[in-house]
């Protein structure tokens, strides 16, 4: 049963990787689509529109970075600061659960069950690389 169990689970692994691998393929030729169909209405070529949208979004990323909210801890004088320090093995996002999930693609094994289910299709914590999953480990 247990066997039963573990083929079913890599087996779900399996299609939900390829379902994600399918939809960044497909959000990919949007893309590009885009990029051709912006060049063409404002009658630039396809390399200029290409830098000017990477531009943008790297500014956003930016943006988002700078903006991130820091966790807080009590600082000792009664009010809340920027937490210091984390413990190894510890959920970057709400530092209260192990860090049981991976965030694919990236790699990073940095949050737990819950917050992994908040990371889907948003930044990595820790990179900023947009999350296509989580998987447990």
């Amino acid at each position: 049963a247990e066997s039963m169990v573990r083929n079913a689970e890599e087996r779900l692994s399996r299609l939900k990787r390829e379902e994600a691998e399918e939809e960044a393929r497909v959000a990919e030729k949007a893309a590009v689509e885009s990029v051709a169909e912006a060049a063409a209405e404002a009658k630039v070529s396809e390399p200029e529109a290409i830098d000017k949208v990477t531009a943008a979004s790297q500014a956003v990323a930016a943006t988002a970075i700078v903006l991130a909210p820091q966790p807080a801890v009590e600082d000792g004088s009664g009010g809340r600061g920027p937490r210091s320090s984390q413990t190894p093995g510890e959920c970057v996002v709400c530092m209260d659960g192990p860090n049981t999930h991976v965030l694919v693609p990236c790699g990073h094994k940095c949050v737990c069950l819950s917050c992994a289910e908040l990371m889907k299709q948003g930044p990595c914590p820790v990179c900023r690389q947009v999350v296509v999953w989580a998987c447990a480990v």
